[in-house]
């Protein structure tokens, strides 16, 4: 049978009806497998997933189909989203037989659980051929088949392996650069659009103006272009095309997280609202249609109609509802040069920052039709890890735009998290109402660097004395002290264990956890962890040299703690104030305002339970308290 049916996940939910005996991830169905000496199929997708909507209608639909997964494999059905340290270990597989990768994630593996064969989306037909084929092999002679799927592990793993300790550089030379770079439509040189905030966030801080060049054109582009919805705020997955024209329609929590951390980070840096509006909508998106308790997984690309369609219009929708006149300013406003009709629909670009009355009122009328296409299902899923990110997010444009709304609001969503995910050391990734899900890597540092950042602007004792808990648990139950790195997760049913190290579209959990030891080093002065962090360094060192762009929050973090920063310690500074203080001073990441004393470090003796106190130190030492902003920043200048 089925056992989807029973599934809290909205993606397995989707399977729940295929005529496929699918079985979730567990030690039981491998065991299954084992003693049935079958072939498994692993399938691997996500709620919002475009492609995993076809292949379930057109493939996992069929009887013919059912018929011979049903009779000659286990079936296993696994949402990403929930585990993944499955999705990346596969992944890995896929990306180093075939070179690229994508979801669904399809996968043949022995009934030992390794992978002889993955590939992506397959037709009906495709898909009985494969199967048969691999069926066929494995029964005329099953050792032969374990031996070539051991071959090309051994192979693989031979190749990853090979870490040579050397010294970590952070490259900011642009002719290292331009290379990876696409200097005409902004962003990375590939044929399709991945915003990679990871990527243009380091690139933001480099003084060349060739790259203030390139981060300000990829920047307008995600905006301007076809990555944005121009009606609702928020942000689609990519772009199918270089020219950011018309995206995979699905909007995902981390990626509208970070870009409202990316774009508010370029309007503090730069003392400009050049990216108020989408920030202000993205946020307002996300409230009004991610956010219950805590904030959702995402949201379909699909309608009823097909991908795209609810955020599209039609020639006929647009002729029937506007006036001649209306309808050239709609196409004054969001058809742009490199705007073409999309299968017979208009997909809307436009300048973000051109307001006007004319506007408003298209926009008005725009959403009036929008609301009579079918909504896309939403993926109400709340994942530990990308909660962090929204909770940085919203207190990254709380400073930016002085928003004191929605750093209050960051802390209720932190606070939440800590009621739901957290219990004594051990976080969960999801948790449902009948089960939950154990936290992997990610979901541990983003979760430690949220409560590190709600630190920098509010209670920062309570904050980072939690924060120095977990990283002692991380370190005690995930730190490989052969590899240097930081497991991804402690599942044991896993044929390797992986070490997520290259910064994809989300920064690798390794260089989070560099960063959250680099910065509790600064504030605890605890050797171990200063010399953890320079270990991963040294491992990555020489990965890092050959492809920058996949190891772009390593530079980051390398950078930001290669040199002496001024750490300042308040009390009973307001919020505003905090905010005048770090957009003075360009830092989002040194300031800490106690709320009690604590017997930390850095925070030390530096509590004044009536009077404002604003401490400003370098590495060794502290200044005298000050009272003014003003003088804190003469003493920042000061610190070597």
């Amino acid at each position: 049978m089925n056992e989807l049916k029973k599934a809290e996940s909205l993606y397995l939910k989707q399977h729940a009806k295929n005529p496929i005996h699918w079985k979730s991830w567990s030690l039981k169905t491998l065991e299954s497998a084992r003693q049935q000496d079958k072939l498994i199929v692993l399938s691997i997708g996500y709620a919002a997933c475009h492609w995993c909507h076809v292949m379930e209608k057109e493939t996992f639909a069929d009887p013919n189909v059912a018929n011979l997964m049903n009779s000659q494999f286990i079936s296993i059905k696994v949402d990403r989203e929930e585990h993944p340290d499955v999705d990346h270990v596969y992944m890995d597989f896929l990306l180093e037989t075939k070179g690229n990768g994508g979801w669904p994630l399809n996968c043949i593996l022995l009934p030992d659980g390794k992978p002889i064969y993955a590939g992506t989306y397959f037709k009906k037909d495709q898909w009985i051929q494969l199967l048969s084929r691999f069926q066929f092999l494995y029964n005329e002679n099953p050792q032969k088949l374990k031996d070539i799927a051991l071959d090309v592990i051994e192979q693989i793993e031979f190749q990853n392996e090979t870490y040579s300790t050397e010294i970590f550089k952070v490259q900011e030379d642009w002719l290292e650069w331009v290379k990876f770079l696409d200097l005409e439509h902004g962003n990375l040189n590939y044929a399709q659009k991945f915003p990679m905030p990871t990527v243009v966030h380091f690139l933001m801080y480099i003084s060349d103006n060739r790259f203030q060049h390139h981060v300000t054109l990829s920047l307008d582009a995600i905006v301007n272009r076809g990555l944005y919805d121009h009606l609702d705020g928020g942000f689609f997955r990519y772009c199918v095309d270089r020219e950011w024209h018309i995206p995979h329609f699905e909007k995902m929590l981390y990626d509208n997280a970070q870009l409202i951390s990316l774009l508010s980070r370029y309007d503090l840096l730069h003392s400009n609202n050049r990216y108020k509006y989408p920030v202000f909508d993205t946020i307002s998106f996300l409230c009004k249609y991610f956010y219950t308790s805590l904030f959702a997984s995402s949201i379909d690309a699909d309608n009823v109609d097909g991908e795209g369609k609810y955020y599209t219009f039609s020639q006929q929708e647009i002729s029937d509802n506007f006036s001649k006149v209306e309808q050239e300013y709609f196409q004054s406003y969001f058809i742009s040069s490199v705007n073409k009709p999309w299968e017979d629909r208009w997909h809307l670009h436009g300048d973000v920052n051109q307001v006007s009355k004319e506007k408003k009122k298209i926009k008005q009328k725009l959403s009036g039709i929008r609301a009579t296409h079918p909504s896309p299902a939403i993926d109400f899923k709340q994942i530990c890890s990308w909660n962090s990110l929204m909770v940085i997010g919203l207190v990254d444009a709380a400073i930016a735009y002085k928003n004191e709304k929605w750093a209050k609001q960051a802390e209720i969503v932190l606070q939440k998290m800590t009621t739901i995910f957290l219990d004594d050391t051990t976080i969960y990734r999801v948790v449902y109402n009948h089960n939950k899900k154990e936290g992997c890597l990610e979901d541990y540092a983003w979760f430690i660097a949220a409560m590190i950042k709600m630190g920098s602007i509010h209670r920062s004792g309570h904050y980072f004395e939690k924060a120095i808990n977990l990283v002692e648990s991380v370190i005690n139950d995930f730190f490989d002290h052969e590899k240097k790195l930081f497991r991804y997760s402690n599942e044991q049913n896993l044929y390797k264990a992986k070490f997520e190290v290259e910064d994809q579209v989300i920064p690798s959990s390794n260089s989070i956890m560099a960063q959250n030891l680099l910065t509790l080093y600064e504030v605890t002065r605890t050797e171990k962890y200063q010399e953890l962090a320079i270990q991963m360094f040294d491992v990555v060192a020489e990965k890092a040299k050959k492809w920058l762009p996949n190891y772009s929050n390593w530079m980051h973090v390398k950078r930001k703690f290669g040199h002496s920063n001024p750490k300042i310690v308040m009390c009973h500074v307001d919020f505003p104030t905090i905010c005048d203080l770090i957009q003075q001073i360009k830092s989002l990441d040194f300031t800490y305002v106690l709320e009690k004393e604590v017997s930390i470090t850095l925070f030390k003796g530096k509590y004044n339970s009536t009077n404002r106190n604003i401490f400003v130190c370098g590495d060794q030492y502290c200044f005298e308290p000050v009272k003014s902003i003003k003088d804190a920043i003469k003493l920042c200048d000061e610190v070597i």
